[in-house]
């Protein structure tokens, strides 16, 4: 997980610095902006990876991994300024071992869907380049989900949304900042939510998202 946030921090540190060296060449050529502004809304088809922390009372614990497939679509809020409302809805398969050592593990899997809203900028750097950072809030439907205990070959499977064993809640709500790299119809773009309620008693959830996007 270490190295997976370092990578997003590189990532978030080039999307300032190319922000940075436009204002820079604006301030410079007496521009606004070195790209005309376009308040054009789009709309795209995403896929994303993401390494989810699962934060328990046991040490130790994994990151588990999760495939997301979207659909977003971002409108213009303003006349002359670059201001998109971006709003998404998703499908997201959440799998892996939370814990696998000392003869025993612990494995998870959730099926979840999910709606978010973000305010958004969009940064023209060149003609048919842009970035476009944003900052949101979302909401997390968990459909189904277990929790399985080996311990020894002595194998325990928990239903996370059984009120009678994992008891956990099936709607989760929380926070999520991230940016994107438009080029041309192809959006590549890191994001990171986190849980503001808790999925079950100690139990914390957050997420770091890698996504692949298809703009038509």
């Amino acid at each position: 997980m270490k190295t997976i946030k370092i990578f997003a921090c590189m990532f978030l540190l080039s999307i300032a610095s190319a922000v940075n060296a436009q204002f820079t060449n604006s301030s410079a050529s007496g521009n606004v902006a070195s790209a005309p502004v376009e308040n054009k809304g789009w709309s795209a088809l995403n896929i994303s990876y993401n390494s989810t922390e699962i934060d328990m009372d046991i040490d130790d614990l994994d990151n588990v991994s999760g495939i997301e497939f979207g659909y977003t679509w971002a409108t213009p809020i303003m006349e002359n300024t670059p201001l998109f409302l971006e709003s998404g809805l998703g499908a997201i398969y959440t799998f892996g071992d939370l814990f696998d050592k000392y003869n025993s593990s612990i494995s998870t899997s959730i099926l979840s869907v999910k709606a978010n809203v973000n305010l958004g900028y969009k940064f023209n750097l060149k003609e048919n380049i842009a970035i476009f950072p944003y900052a949101g809030v979302y909401l997390r439907g968990n459909i189904s989900g277990t929790m399985t205990f080996d311990m020894d070959g002595d194998e325990e499977e928990f239903d996370l949304f059984d009120e009678d064993e994992g008891d956990c809640d099936r709607l989760q709500y929380g926070l999520n900042i991230g940016a994107k790299c438009i080029v041309n119809k192809i959006t590549l773009g890191v994001a990171y939510g986190f849980d503001l309620n808790e999925l079950g008693d100690d139990i914390n959830v957050s997420t770091l998202s890698f996504n692949v996007g298809f703009i038509f």
